[in-house]
């Protein structure tokens, strides 16, 4: 049974994002009917539908969302100090805009879906990451991705400051080599800086 991929859509600070436009949660618009574009059975087969429904983020830089049932988790990790040349325990200064081609990133990105067995909690931003080995993971071999850090409002002890990722023209590959693409970019707005396990 071929299986309907579900378009994107990303929750923050209270607005859901679809099809690339912001409405509130009270405002959702009619999903266009998404592309078909793997053989395999649905969430059995433990394939992304890129609805998510909301975020988090911590450290420099680790951001993700993730699904209503929480078995779905999408994530994007980039180490801002190593990239940047910041050095450790200096503080986190740095705002602005980065785009780049995922077939040419920087050194320490990783974007992926994450499909797990079962519901997770506080896995990703903790020292102990309790079942996440179990975890399949499709990650993204081709799209433009989009970082932009905003100011920090926090102290140097506990940095705060708003993220927003999209990514656009995805490809997901599975470790089975199954391919996906979602239809439409997928936008995560959330906050990090927090120590991990913070």
């Amino acid at each position: 049974m071929r299986v309907k991929m579900t378009t994107a859509a990303i929750v923050g600070a209270g607005w859901l994002v679809v099809m690339g436009v912001a409405a509130s949660a009270h405002g959702q618009q009619a999903l266009p009917r998404p592309r078909e574009t793997s053989t395999a059975s649905s969430r059995d087969a433990g394939v992304p539908g890129f609805v998510y429904r909301d975020s988090d983020g911590c450290g420099q830089l680790t951001v993700y969302t993730w699904s209503d049932d929480r078995m779905e988790v999408f994530r994007v990790e980039w180490d801002l100090r190593i990239a940047l040349g910041i050095p450790a325990g200096a503080p986190m200064t740095w705002q602005g805009m980065k785009t780049f081609e995922l077939k040419d990133a920087p050194k320490g990105v990783r974007v992926a879906v994450d499909m797990h067995p079962s519901a997770v909690y506080s896995i990703y931003c903790t020292a102990v990451k309790i079942g996440i080995e179990r975890r399949v993971v499709w990650r993204a071999i081709a799209g433009t991705l989009t970082i932009d850090v905003g100011e920090n409002t926090g102290p140097e002890s506990l940095p705060s400051f708003p993220v927003v990722v999209t990514l656009k023209d995805a490809v997901f590959e599975a470790p089975d080599g199954r391919r996906i693409s979602p239809v439409l970019p997928l936008v995560l707005k959330t906050t990090a800086g927090r120590p991990v396990g913070g």
